[in-house]
């Protein structure tokens, strides 16, 4: 009975991140960050 508990745990953790990510993915997220942390005109090391 353990076994099928963390099972679906597993299971919901890992659909949760795919469709976490899907979001991230097609709401560009990372690429509107990306673009902020460039537009602050940081110098480079």
């Amino acid at each position: 009975m353990d076994a099928c508990k963390v099972t679906v745990m597993l299971m919901f953790i890992v659909a949760n991140a795919l469709l976490f990510a899907h979001v991230l993915t097609t709401e560009r997220i990372p690429q509107v960050i990306a673009g902020q942390i460039i537009a602050w005109g940081m110098p480079s090391w």
